[in-house]
């Protein structure tokens, strides 16, 4: 019973109130947010189909009146085809309208081929100027680009003197002299000794050897056994008196080569002691160095004045100016072959090119180097002096190309190159026919940065649509 009034239990006023309570204020607003945003959704989508059919077409009639009259367009038959439009995937309309466009004919003529590299100037006959020994530095007598003859003053350097080292040197070849006159005085006294004892054994051989000979009987003497041992007694005292002759040469000879060596020895020591005396006395000097050759200096070091310089130090460059030269480095120079004709081209404005020839080439040698060098000179050097004002720092200020030509065909038919496109591996331009652009495929052949030669598929005198 109790289950059934539970069940039966109507609502409380409570229960009511809560279901049948309306919607707020909040809750209507996002309603209607989201209402708005459908509807924009689908004017967004369903637009284009509520354009009116009668809506102007996109001519030069009705262009916008600040259009240039040079403007023209084209629109790709992958889109929505002009009515009246041909059909064929390759075809475009050519409408006068949005995008640029220029047009070149092909035409027949002649393809040049050119290599160009990179190069640099070089003077063979140049001169590193160094300075001589550790100095001061005092002044430079010449500018960067200035004329030199040979003998003419170049920088002029301070010395600081040096009186002790000086006063060492000449003490220590005063004792090596006094030691080269002692040694020297005793062994030519050794020399006089062995040439005294090898005088006194040969002239005293003769008598010991005739003696000898009488003592055992002589020539002359009984025969017998007494005969035969005088001759053996003479024989052996004869050998014992060579010997002692022969020892006592070659003791002379060995003091004789031994004061030559000593004398020799000495006197080259001596010079060496002498030389670096000579020569810290004229370091105790100022100085000046002097240009070696006739040229032009450049690459000149400015010091300032005072400032401690050393042995070995770069000081500046001289060039004569009739020889320079370009070299050209790097790989894959076989096409500059000896004796080939090239063209010279500098960095400046007003540059001419300039004639030249290959006068060497170590790829030519058959080394395959990979860092190879080429040779070339100028047919007419006077004409590059006069170019840059025979001045040797504008010379390595310019930078330089050198052109030689490959190949040149007469009577082909060329394009544009930029009129050529690629589709794959195939080649095609795009031909303007009565207002119309049709794609073309080419067969290609030889090419220049300008021009392409076309072997196939095009004639002279088509108009091509370049971009």
């Amino acid at each position: 019973m109790s289950n059934k009034k539970a069940r039966a239990k109507p609502l409380s006023m409570s229960n009511k109130k809560a279901r049948a309570k309306p919607l707020s204020m909040s809750n209507k607003k996002a309603r209607a947010k989201l209402l708005s945003l459908l509807i924009i959704v689908c004017l967004l989508i369903y637009a284009p189909v509520f354009t009116p059919v009668n809506a102007p077409a996109n001519t030069s009639e009705n262009a916008p009146a600040n259009t240039p009259a040079f403007t023209t367009a084209f629109v790709p038959a992958l889109y929505a085809a002009p009515q009246g439009a041909p059909t064929d995937p390759n075809l475009m309309e050519i409408s006068p309208r949005n995008v640029r466009y220029t047009t070149e004919e092909s035409f027949i003529g002649s393809l040049e081929r050119n290599a160009s590299f990179d190069a640099r100037i070089d003077f063979p006959d140049t001169l590193s100027i160094y300075i001589p020994r550790d100095a001061l530095y005092v002044r430079s007598d010449v500018t960067g680009n200035n004329w030199v003859e040979e003998g003419d003053p170049i920088a002029t350097f301070s010395v600081v003197p040096n009186d002790l080292a000086i006063d060492e040197a000449a003490i220590a070849l005063e004792m090596a002299e006094s030691v080269q006159r002692r040694e020297i005085e005793a062994l030519e006294n050794a020399l006089a000794d062995a040439h005294a004892r090898l005088e006194a054994i040969t002239e005293s051989a003769p008598s010991n050897s005739i003696g000898g000979m009488i003592r055992s009987g002589g020539p002359g003497g009984s025969g017998g056994s007494g005969g035969s041992g005088g001759s053996g007694g003479a024989q052996s005292a004869a050998g014992q008196a060579s010997s002692e002759r022969r020892r006592a040469e070659l003791a002379y000879f060995a003091a004789e080569e031994n004061l030559a060596f000593t004398k020799y020895n000495s006197e080259r020591n001596l010079g060496f002691m002498r030389t670096r005396l000579e020569e810290l006395r004229e370091n105790n000097e100022d100085f000046t160095v002097y240009a070696p050759i006739s040229g032009y200096v450049y690459d000149v070091v400015y010091f300032a004045v005072g400032r401690s310089v050393y042995n070995g130090q770069f000081l500046c460059r001289i060039s004569g100016p009739e020889t320079f030269q370009i070299i050209v480095s790097g790989s894959n120079l076989a096409q500059l072959r000896l004796g080939a004709q090239v063209s010279i081209e500098t960095s400046r404005r007003d540059s001419p090119n300039f004639a030249g020839r290959v006068i060497g080439n170590t790829n030519l040698l058959g080394r395959h180097e990979t860092d190879s060098r080429a040779i070339i000179a100028f047919e007419d050097p006077s004409e590059f002096i006069e170019f840059v004002d025979g001045s040797v720092q504008r010379l390595t200020g310019l930078r330089y190309r050198v052109h030689i030509q490959q190949s040149d065909i007469q009577n082909v038919l060329l394009a544009p190159r930029r009129a050529v496109s690629s589709e794959s591996s195939y080649r095609f331009v795009t031909v303007l026919e009565d207002g119309l652009s049709k794609k073309r495929y080419v067969i290609v052949g030889l090419a220049n940065m300008e021009y392409m030669q076309i072997l196939d598929g095009l004639e002279a005198g088509v108009t091509l649509i370049i971009n």
